[in-house]
């Protein structure tokens, strides 16, 4: 819909068709202030009501009554118009009127639009000051927003995107803003912590999942810290934030754009969703070491598998986003790392009987926690969804604002079932049942600690320390001084000779867990003792290397986690998980199918 350009009833969204007299009525509220304006060269009365503003033809009432036509008619609710301004400037000889609201495109994404009115009562100055005090109260509508750029999101344009995109809106809009931008790693956390957001009545991110889940890290630990709230403890009930979020979806990773907005990643969309002023509050997960919290996640947590593809895909940024698919096929074509660990959780068995506290969102389990044990079988990846998959039969869906969430655990399935569950949380058909893939729906907690088997442990902790100078030297050695013109790190060329070798010799355990090198080399060396640890042969000094080299690879991997789209190095290898419902106020809607599916 264009300035001046005559409305067709039939292209307007439902809520904006003619209703019946009792309906219309009813939706507006009273009536405040009216007035008889143009519009496409048609006279028309401009209601000012109570809950809506409504532009319908003169006598359009009475046309209802007697004729079986309806009256042609707007009714816009107050949250879906953005301001109205004097454009008398543009036609002196007249006084004229323009709406700036919000429509809703058949995509679900939400558009800026302009009507211009020709007022032809002799109020014009108060319809347009009832206007504009009516778009002042819509509930939970911003006045004062603190916005965060990360400036290398959007493909290093994440401040032209917030210049030129969203600044705009939010001026239309009246809104004061303060503007600061991402200058370092982990600044995000550091004005989490010490920027005072008194007085704001939003926080907005113009970046990915990362940089979001930083600021709220850091703003969480201030808030613990002036309630006097030990946030180190995973058995506290940490306080809420009561400012409301917003995420610009500025990132490589949108994906809490994707499930508060209704599938919808546009930056126009989230910018008009604040002005909407709806707001839902999210489920977040804190995850601690022993003694101290070590991040917060609005999406997912996880170890093995996820964390070995976001590894590898991060030290090839330069392919930008084709690094996913690449690394996805270089990991998963090989045998994946296995690790023993003991894993405990807690599920919420009835979501609906206040097993959270309605103060502060802190887990109440009713439940002690449930050792999981897949008859000794080790695992491949362990993940703590923060929302719940909702099966909708011919596909998944992901709900947010659950009050529980999902747990995850590989014991080995397939690449199929890989792929197939994927296909899942991506809203695809549901997967049904998957070999070695275990879900457990409602969790609310998870305890895992990375157990080491004393042998390979042993080996492992004298390579833990290996340098890596020493592992490109062995890899150099191997390769013929190949060097890295690939831009492949230099322990996956290490990974890539280790797996042509292994096709000629006897796998004795998986590659990858670092203890197949050491044993093959001993399997060798009852052969030829010149292979083995003492032999003096360049060939054994190769294979040395190498299975150090491996053994430092998998031990060093066992210290990186996945936080919303990130990979972070922690020292220890125990963690516990707790999650927070209905935690994070953020700005947003509920999916159009999970509302049809709580209506059935």
């Amino acid at each position: 819909m264009t300035e001046n350009q005559p409305i067709k009833q039939d292209e307007l969204p439902e809520t904006e068709k003619p209703h019946s007299a009792g309906e219309k009525h009813e939706e507006r509220g009273e009536s405040i202030m009216c007035t008889s304006v143009k519009f496409s060269n048609q006279d028309m009365n401009l209601l000012v009501c109570e809950l809506s503003l409504v532009i319908e033809e003169l006598n359009g009432l009475e046309k209802e009554k007697t004729s079986k036509s309806k009256g042609f008619s707007l009714n816009f609710r107050w949250c879906e118009i953005i301001t109205a301004q004097n454009s008398s400037e543009k036609d002196t000889q007249n006084q004229m009127l323009t709406l700036h609201y919000m429509e809703k495109q058949k995509n679900k994404s939400l558009r800026v639009k302009s009507v211009t009115l020709k007022v032809t009562g002799d109020n014009f100055d108060s319809i347009l000051s009832s206007i504009q005090d009516q778009c002042q109260k819509v509930p939970n509508r911003p006045k004062k927003l603190f916005v965060l750029i990360n400036p290398i999101g959007g493909n290093r344009k994440g401040v032209e995107i917030y210049e030129k995109k969203i600044a705009p809106i939010f001026a239309l809009a009246n809104c004061e803003t303060t503007v600061k931008i991402s200058e370092r790693a982990k600044h995000a956390l550091e004005i989490g912590e010490t920027q005072d957001f008194t007085g704001y009545d939003g926080i907005i991110c113009v970046s990915g999942d990362g940089l979001y889940q930083e600021l709220l890290e850091g703003y969480l630990k201030q808030l613990q810290k002036a309630h006097g709230v030990d946030i180190n403890d995973p058995k506290a009930k940490i306080v809420k934030p009561n400012i409301p979020f917003c995420l610009i979806p500025a990132g490589s990773s949108n994906g809490t754009v994707r499930y508060t907005n209704d599938g919808v990643i546009d930056l126009e969309t989230s910018a008009l969703r604040v002005l909407r002023g709806e707001i839902h509050s999210l489920n977040i997960v804190t995850v601690h070491e022993p003694g101290k919290i070590i991040g917060v996640c609005g999406l997912a947590f996880g170890i093995g598998l996820i964390t070995d593809l976001l590894k590898h895909s991060d030290e090839r940024r330069w392919m930008k986003k084709a690094r996913y698919v690449y690394s996805i096929a270089a990991v998963l074509l090989k045998r994946r790392r296995m690790y023993d660990a003991q894993v405990d959780y807690i599920l919420d068995e009835d979501e609906s009987e206040g097993a959270h506290s309605a103060q502060d969102g802190a887990v109440q389990p009713r439940k002690e926690w449930t050792e999981f044990n897949p008859d000794g079988k080790r695992y491949a990846c362990t993940a703590f969804l923060v929302s719940r998959m909702v099966n909708l039969g011919n596909k998944t869906i992901v709900d947010p604002y659950s009050n529980s969430g999902a747990l995850i655990l590989d014991t080995g399935c397939s690449n199929f079932g890989f792929f197939k569950y994927t296909r899942t949380m991506l809203g695809q058909s549901p997967a049904g049942e998957i070999a070695n893939l275990h879900i457990k729906d409602k969790a609310v907690g998870l305890r895992i600690k990375i157990l080491r088997d004393e042998a390979v442990s042993s080996e492992k902790d004298k390579t833990v320390g290996l340098k890596e100078e020493d592992a490109k030297q062995a890899d150099e050695e191997e390769t013929g001084n190949r060097g890295d013109s690939e831009g492949v790190s230099e322990l996956d060329n290490v990974a890539k000779t280790e797996k042509s070798e292994s096709s000629k010799s006897v796998e004795t355990v998986e590659p990858g867990e670092g203890g197949g090198e050491v044993e093959q080399i001993e399997e060798d060396s009852k052969t030829d003792p010149a292979k083995g640890s003492g032999g003096k042969s360049e060939a054994g000094k190769k294979r040395n290397r190498k299975a150090e080299a491996a053994a430092a690879r998998d031990s060093e991997l066992e210290h990186y986690i996945y936080l919303d789209g990130e990979i972070k190095r922690v020292d220890g290898l125990e963690f516990e998980c707790r999650l927070h419902s209905s935690f994070v106020p953020m700005f947003g809607c509920v999916a159009s199918e999970l509302v049809d599916a709580k209506s059935e």
